[in-house]
């Protein structure tokens, strides 16, 4: 079906739909760091809180056991907004 709807094989067509899903992902984190460091105004409240948690990591004020939890939870929301 995706041969003769699209010219291109099941194959072609998941890879793009994988590295379409990574550059999203990659913009959602480059979308957070430009709102923790106040380049750009936050639309998201998801994003909003992901950015906040990177300027307290970014200005200390964290304990360091916690920023592996503060990644972790980062990375499961960014893949959670890039597979909506």
């Amino acid at each position: 079906m995706l041969d003769v709807e699209f010219g291109v094989s099941k194959g072609a067509y998941y890879r793009q739909l994988a590295q379409s899903r990574s550059k999203i992902e990659s913009l959602y984190y480059t979308i957070i760091l430009l709102q923790a460091y106040s380049v750009i105004l936050s639309d998201s409240d998801v994003i909003s809180r992901l950015a906040e948690q990177l300027s307290v990591m970014k200005d200390g004020g964290f304990a360091p056991e916690n920023e592996s939890q503060i990644i972790d939870v980062i990375q499961k929301a960014v893949k959670q907004l890039v597979n909506i």
